[in-house]
């Protein structure tokens, strides 16, 4: 992810309710009007800790949306 598309998708993120989008190839999780994961078109799947994005994981595509609501529910 470009520093571009990542300022993009936080400035989408900061008007968004709780919940998982979507805006492709990415797929982000959305929590008090933070972006604090996403997930690219491979499944790799992406913390974002204070500017700094952290690889956490990789799932299959299907399983994508089921994994960053899982990671909304334990913050």
């Amino acid at each position: 992810m470009t520093i571009e598309e990542n300022n993009n998708l936080v400035d989408i993120a900061s008007k968004k309710k709780d919940g998982v989008y979507s805006k492709k190839p990415y797929t982000y999780a959305v929590k008090d009007g933070k972006m604090v994961a996403y997930a690219d078109y491979f499944g790799d799947v992406y913390r974002c800790f204070r500017g700094f994005n952290s690889h956490i994981r990789k799932v299959q595509r299907y399983e994508v949306r089921a994994t960053l609501t899982t990671i909304i529910k334990e913050l």
